[in-house]
């Protein structure tokens, strides 16, 4: 309990210090006209302002918009080396389960009448296309389905 009170405290004051949050995380601006101040003594409010021979011409907004790169550079190699050793397990280090042999199944064996109705299917767009049948009447053969029932439903 002690300790609890401890870490709570520590963690209360770490927190409300003013460095706890990197700066580096929080985008930021490069506005390098931004902290110039106009001299009043350069332009004369009764006439106007040539934008043409100041400094805003030259500039882009993409300079005012762009992110400071900010990320360390080992960062990059972190994220890789992560990824490539959970790809290493996920891929080769680890042991199969019931999971993965449900999705190694053939989907017509885990969906009950798939295979007939996409057997029908195809028999129909193949009888409207004139398209061969024969191995597709072979497996409804096998399956037990009347196919010369399925070619008069196409008659009438």
């Amino acid at each position: 309990m002690n300790s609890l009170l401890v870490r709570s405290i520590f963690v209360r004051n770490l927190t409300r210090t003013r460095n706890f949050w990197p700066q580096a995380r929080i985008a930021s601006f490069s506005r390098p006209f931004a902290s110039k101040t106009p001299d009043k003594e350069d332009h004369d409010p009764d006439k106007p302002l040539e934008y043409l021979q100041s400094k805003a011409a030259s500039w882009k907004a993409q300079d005012s918009t762009q992110y400071k790169n900010v990320a360390p550079e080992i960062e990059m190699y972190s994220i890789i080396f992560s990824v490539a050793v959970f790809m290493i397990y996920f891929c080769y280090l680890r042991e199969e389960n019931d999971v993965d042999e449900t999705i190694s199944r053939p989907l017509f064996d885990s969906v009950p009448g798939l295979e007939v109705s996409s057997l029908l299917v195809m028999h129909k767009y193949n009888f409207d296309n004139q398209k061969s049948n024969k191995e597709i009447e072979a497996r409804m053969r096998e399956i037990g389905i009347d196919v010369e029932a399925v070619r008069k439903s196409y008659m009438s």
